[in-house]
């Protein structure tokens, strides 16, 4: 067994929190023997975390093989229709206003870029229109199905012709060991044997071109040459402004410079003791939240059952348990006298 080097920094958790930090590494392997980078809350390791999501989607791929036409079952996120397919998002009154096209958990993931990210409706308001397809034949009847229903001005989130866009890759644990191997020791240029051919040659290269000096840009220089007080757990405290600490420590600067504004907290432990302004982290009311979630999942619960929400928070855990089984749960519910027929009225 060969011994492998573990590098610093190291930070225990407790510091961490008081660091407002959200990970940590204490250089100790974690119960399954992962010597990983770990949460701060919740508490985990983040490789045990990466072989969990890993070994639930390969799950849900099996069983998607199971769904097939003959036999189609109610899809989710939890599962995923056969092979590639094509799907849309729709309207209450059954107007599409997105087609897409995908595999896997694709229709229930969400789309657009990091600026714009918008997530998809619920359940119900996804149609898998057609699955079990080629790649290539979910392609063509993405594109055809977006030009027919733009022609008829109902499409208000496709703003291509479809076609483009190929099927996402997930890399294998010998492929990640080859990568790792290969970017080993890389250190931006490091390593380049800079000898005084290459040297003249990019020299050259860069000769006579300047980049254009704005208002902006001087703006931003300025910036970047304020100095301040810095501080890291294990390089300690140092003055000086933000672009001088990145070149000293081979850091971002954009993100330190971040941080001297107080937009963040901290980046790689350096935090700023004479910020613009003091960071405050963003709250969220939680009993909020759960009473949205519990109004959704009613919801989507008493439209299984074919009632109204109203009808729906009437009954009790054990009816709605008892009632699911059941065929007619509504009318079974109104012969037993747990719900009164509004349509006798």
């Amino acid at each position: 067994m060969t011994y492998q080097p573990i590098y610093g920094p190291f930070i225990s958790r407790d510091q961490a929190k008081e660091r407002g930090m959200r990970h940590y590494f204490d250089g100790l392997p974690c119960k399954n023997g992962h010597i990983s980078v770990r949460k701060v809350f919740p508490h985990g390791c983040l490789e045990c975390q990466r072989l969990v999501t890993k070994n639930y989607r390969k799950k849900l791929r099996e069983n998607s093989k199971q769904n097939t036409q003959e036999k189609p079952r109610e899809f989710s996120k939890t599962n995923w229709p056969n092979g590639f397919y094509t799907y849309s998002y729709i309207r209450e009154d059954g107007r599409p206003y997105y087609i897409g096209k995908g595999k896997e958990g694709r229709a229930w993931a969400p789309h657009g870029s990091k600026k714009k990210r918008w997530h998809p409706p619920n359940n119900n308001q996804i149609e898998i229109i057609k699955f079990g397809l080629t790649e290539k034949e979910a392609h063509e009847q993405e594109m055809d199905l977006i030009k027919y229903y733009k022609d008829l001005g109902w499409l208000t989130l496709n703003f291509t012709d479809g076609g483009e866009g190929a099927a996402g890759y997930e890399y294998t644990d010998e492929l990640r060991k080859q990568r790792a191997e290969q970017l080993k020791g890389n250190n931006y240029g490091a390593n380049v044997n800079w000898t005084p051919e290459l040297r003249a040659k990019l020299s050259a290269s860069k000769r006579g071109k300047k980049m254009p000096v704005t208002e902006a840009l001087l703006k931003a220089r300025d910036r970047l040459h304020i100095r301040v007080k810095w501080q890291h757990p294990v390089h300690g405290t140092h003055f000086g402004s933000a672009s001088e600490i990145g070149r000293k420590f081979k850091l971002d600067v954009s993100n330190l410079n971040r941080v001297r504004l107080g937009e963040q907290r901290q980046y790689k432990s350096w935090i700023c003791l004479d910020p613009v302004k003091k960071w405050i982290p963003k709250t969220f009311d939680v009993n909020a939240k759960n009473l949205r979630s519990a109004a959704t999942r009613n919801a989507k619960n008493a439209q299984k059952l074919n009632m109204t929400t109203e009808e729906y928070n009437q009954l009790s855990y054990n009816q709605r348990s008892r009632l699911r089984k059941m065929d007619n749960p509504r009318q079974t519910a109104i012969q037993k006298g747990w719900l009164k027929d509004s349509n006798s009225c």
